[in-house]
């Protein structure tokens, strides 16, 4: 939907921040200790290339949206983080994410956000 919008957006959708965190946090005290490349952000670096590190940021995490919130610093730019930030709800698999804002047409919405938060 975003490419035939003709939406340049990263979107990602994890399973949880940990991994990510570490390896970031690892190349930061790599560069602040070494003064290694400050482009080196572990396993993020390879989600999101060089040459798309200044594209806004959607997060879809199936958890709190808070968690994933951190990943815009990495390259400075803007995100919207989506996730589950409520709970209790009962309903098929599309009603609950629609309910919640991690479907498809909020995904879109978010990218759209984020980009209105670069101009």
């Amino acid at each position: 939907m975003l490419h035939e919008e003709g939406v340049a957006a990263n979107v990602l959708c994890l399973t949880g921040p940990n991994l990510l965190y570490r390896g970031l946090k690892e190349a930061r005290e790599r560069h602040l200790a070494h003064g290694t490349s400050a482009a080196d952000a572990g396993h993020l670096g390879q989600l999101i290339p060089p040459d798309e590190r200044h594209a806004p940021i959607v997060t879809i995490h199936d958890a709190a949206s808070h968690a994933l919130a951190f990943l815009g610093s990495a390259f400075g730019a803007p995100l919207v983080p989506l996730g589950i930030d409520h709970f209790g709800q009962s309903g098929t698999r599309a009603e609950l994410y629609a309910h919640e804002g991690i479907d498809p047409e909020t995904i879109v919405n978010a990218a759209l956000l984020a980009l209105d938060l670069v101009e």
